[in-house]
């Protein structure tokens, strides 16, 4: 791990635990041919999952993409933009830790989930369920709900498939929209933070006679080990102390583990996948 990286890591930890104790929800819409749908995610639960499926939404990754797998009285899935079920990436271009939590299962219909090929392995595909699907509890992160827009997706599962499960006509995501968006608003706040402290810390300098000129801090900063700029560490995040990422870490420090569980079952998960669709044949 860079520094670089150890520094995003560790921000993010911070934002997490900013929209966890905000309590707020995201909202988004699905467009689609056969109707929309409108989504409640559970940031304050599932940040890492819902900020992921906020940014795709925005960014319209999943535009023009399909419902690939609809099995009636169980799920339909999609998130996949190469429409095979063994696409698509996250936001950050490499698969992510589950954040499964005890308050959120999959209970009743029109829930919505992450699909995966194993442990932490999220990446972009979702899906919706029909009914309750208490065999999923544990395995799948759910981060979600529709809460308008259900008789779209009776109209989804009217559909008739294929023998693989394919629907036979098909249901495409026209278009997504993102009403409510917790990420912009604790950005905001951390950027202000470091603005004021920032501020602060000129103008302490300024108080005690340690402003030096441009020309001379370009010349001096490198042999100067006593500096009195608070900056705790490079790049993103340079400006918030240690107090604060010892705090965020805490909260946080399942992070780790997870993915060393992850790499421990890589090999063994490389041997059960089915080319990374959701797999419920073993359940």
């Amino acid at each position: 791990v860079t520094v670089m990286e150890a520094a995003v890591r560790d921000e993010n930890e911070i934002r997490y635990t900013r929209i966890k104790n905000s309590k707020k929800k995201g909202y988004a819409r699905l467009v689609t041919n056969v109707g929309v749908v409108n989504i409640e995610l559970d940031c304050d639960l599932c940040p890492q999952t819902c900020e992921n499926f906020i940014k795709h939404c925005a960014n319209k990754y999943y535009v023009g993409s399909l419902f690939h797998r609809s099995i009636k009285n169980f799920i339909i899935q999609g998130g996949d933009p190469t429409g095979t079920g063994s696409g698509g990436k996250s936001i950050w271009n490499k698969p992510f830790r589950d954040e499964c939590n005890s308050k959120l299962q999959h209970t009743g219909r029109g829930m919505l989930s992450m699909a995966n090929s194993g442990p932490n392995t999220n990446k972009s595909q979702f899906f919706f369920t029909y009914r309750s699907c208490k065999g999923l509890n544990g395995k799948h992160t759910v981060f979600g709900r529709i809460v308008g827009g259900i008789e779209t997706l009776s109209a989804m599962e009217a559909i008739p498939t294929d023998n693989k499960d394919r629907p036979q006509s098909d249901i495409v995501i026209e278009d997504t929209i993102v009403f409510v968006n917790p990420y912009d608003e604790v950005d905001a706040e951390l950027k202000a933070e470091r603005e004021r402290q920032e501020k602060r810390q000129v103008e302490e300098e300024k108080a005690t006679g340690t402003i030096r000129s441009v020309k001379s801090t370009k010349s001096s900063t490198a042999d100067d080990p006593t500096s009195t700029s608070q900056v705790f560490r490079t790049g993103v995040g340079k400006y918030i102390s240690d107090q604060v990422y010892t705090n965020a870490k805490k909260v946080a420090a399942t992070t780790d583990e997870d993915n060393e569980y992850s790499q421990k079952k890589k090999r063994k998960l490389a041997s059960t996948s089915s080319g990374g669709t959701l797999n419920f044949n073993q359940w």
